[in-house]
């Protein structure tokens, strides 16, 4: 048996009254008030609270309407996709921002929030790594890189700047040392296996 619980509010402090609520409920296609607010209800108990106050530090730093933040963001990637299949055509898309995954207690739910913000985050980071490498490998054939620029080729090892850098050095006689050990060792199995040959003759 369903069990129903009543909450009474009061429209004060917003550009609309009752008959724009109404107005705006048909016009999304639902049934009554009661319905539209229920689902607007739904969808903000929903929200990652770290989401949420991400949206509104947003909202409040651009001086927009929350909702406007987060339909713009919605809209940006709509739109994005709808340029790739104007110019490549239509194609499965894999929306990797759903991705399901076993919790410890076994059930199976999507990823969101911090979670999922992390894990694109990293990706996006290694692609614009990779991006700004792949421009500045360019830069350093006709410009000279400032500072910066050559922490950051030093530090993803990439490029002239980092060839000649005491980093790159260091790297090399780690790698020699670490290929010196490998022969030394190798030299002392084979040294064992011809002792144990010449035992067992």
């Amino acid at each position: 048996m369903k069990r129903y619980e009543t909450i009474q509010i009061n429209i004060i402090d917003v550009d609309f009254n009752l008959k724009d609520i109404e107005g705006k409920a048909s016009d999304l296609g639902f049934k009554n008030i009661s319905d539209f607010v229920r689902e607007g209800l739904k969808l903000l108990m929903g929200f990652d609270e770290i989401f949420y106050k991400k949206m509104v530090r947003y909202s409040k730093s651009l001086n927009i309407p929350l909702f406007v933040v987060v339909q713009n963001f919605i809209i940006k990637r709509l739109a994005e996709d709808a340029a790739k299949t104007e110019i490549w055509g239509p194609s499965p898309v894999l929306l990797d921002e759903f991705v399901y995954r076993k919790t410890n207690n076994g059930e199976i739910r999507t990823t969101t929030g911090e979670e999922l913000f992390n894990i694109f985050k990293e990706k996006y980071i290694k692609e614009l790594i990779a991006e700004r490498v792949q421009f500045l490998l360019e830069k350093e054939r006709v410009f000279k890189l400032t500072d910066e620029e050559k922490k950051f080729m030093i530090k993803n090892q990439a490029g002239k700047v980092y060839v000649e850098s005491e980093e790159y050095k260091k790297e090399i006689e780690k790698k020699s040392s670490i290929e010196q050990d490998l022969i030394d060792e190798g030299d002392l199995e084979n040294n064992v296996a011809e002792w144990t040959s010449d035992v067992d003759e």
